[in-house]
């Protein structure tokens, strides 16, 4: 490389003093702290938070399902089910690894039409648009291992082709879909009015 002359400026600092190493090492130590004070107290709970609520309902993922069918004076009974009077019967059973029934208020229940659902909320003790089967209108939740029959009477609805079950913990929270099934015509067997 050629030597052209020419110099490159330098700074020159007057009076100029650096921060001193002591200094710069506590400014880092400060800000760290700062830091973990920050993470312990805003993060970590709010991921604690958001861990417990998404945890909450493993242990009732499965605490209802849909009874397809069981027998009763040695006929096949079939309950989940639409006749042609507006009615829609459905079987839900208590899974029988609930662990502490308390812990369950009771399930929401998805029905599905062409285009639309219906939301209908089932709680124990409840008289709502619900009724059992055998014409109660005190509504009983399925305990642990027991089969209960609802009736639902349409309100000018079209024909609902499915439904699910979700579970309702006592804190108020509703799980994720517990079990699905298809609806078909009752057989003539099957009396829901």
């Amino acid at each position: 490389m050629k030597n052209t002359g020419y110099k490159l400026p330098t700074l020159k600092l007057r009076n100029k003093k650096a921060v001193s190493e002591v200094i710069a090492t506590m400014l880092i130590v400060l800000i760290s702290v700062a830091l973990i004070v920050v993470v312990a107290k805003f993060i970590i709970p709010f991921v604690k938070n958001s861990l417990t609520q998404s945890t909450e309902c493993i242990n009732y993922m499965n605490s209802y399902k849909f009874q397809e069918s069981f027998y009763s004076n040695g006929n096949e009974l079939r309950y989940n089910c639409f006749d042609k009077t507006n009615h829609v019967g459905f079987s839900v059973k208590g899974d029988a690894s609930i662990e502490n029934d308390s812990s369950l208020l009771g399930f929401d229940l998805i029905l599905y039409e062409e285009g639309s659902s219906k939301k209908i909320s089932i709680r124990k003790g409840d008289s709502s648009e619900i009724k059992m089967l055998s014409g109660n209108t005190s509504i009983q939740i399925p305990l642990r291992g027991e089969v209960r029959t609802y009736v639902y009477t349409k309100q000018g609805e079209g024909i609902f082709t499915s439904m699910e079950v979700h579970p309702v913990l006592a804190s108020g929270r509703v799980c994720d879909v517990s079990d699905r099934i298809k609806l078909d015509v009752c057989l003539s067997s099957v009396s829901l009015g």
